[in-house]
């Protein structure tokens, strides 16, 4: 008896199934076969809705560009530039995706538009949340503290701890003489 796929819901496990593939065995285990494994399906089903795994892919990155933004915009408020990094174990799944995304960027051009417009939303997140203290280069500086410290806490032997990363990026944050505590604590 075939089996019945609801659509509305499809899309969600697939894109869940795309980022814990990129998340376990980064960009290159993404396979159309791993992730019919993952979200319990067959390659075949997933071609029939979505045509190839580039196209997946291409739709997967949207979503999960615009859940990461999402994220750190809901978290802003209350944690100010620490909003950046992972908080939870499930946020460092999430995020382990979002660096396998970033890795993506340099060579699907699939991926590249989705990526580039959740990277400037990155910025300007990390421009409020600093309260436009910072500008060019400084704010692309403070970037770059915020995109090691998710490689450090992401790391597969020895992690940064959590606790250590929101120190550093709240010394980095004082070193740039932007305020690193919470919008709604100032």
């Amino acid at each position: 008896m075939p089996r019945l796929v609801d659509v509305r819901t499809l899309l969600d496990s697939l894109v869940a199934g795309v980022n814990w593939v990129i998340a376990d065995g980064g960009p290159q285990a993404l396979t159309l076969r791993a992730v019919a494994r993952e979200v319990n399906l067959s390659p075949a089903t997933i071609l029939h809705h979505y045509e190839s795994l580039d196209r997946l892919i291409g739709i997967a990155a949207y979503q999960s560009a615009d859940e990461h933004v999402a994220a750190i915009r809901f978290r802003i408020l209350g944690e100010g530039v620490a909003a950046f990094l992972p908080y939870t174990s499930e946020d460092l799944v999430l995020m382990r995706a979002w660096l396998a995304w970033l890795e993506l960027w340099r060579s699907a051009a699939n991926v590249e538009s989705a990526i580039t417009d959740a990277r400037r939303q990155e910025l300007a997140l990390l421009a409020e949340v600093t309260s436009y203290t910072l500008a060019g280069d400084d704010l692309h500086l403070l970037m770059a503290c915020i995109d090691g410290l998710r490689v450090a806490v992401c790391a597969p032997d020895r992690p940064l701890g959590l606790p250590a990363a929101r120190q550093q990026l709240s010394a980095c944050t004082s070193r740039f003489g932007a305020d690193p505590t919470p919008l709604t604590k100032r």
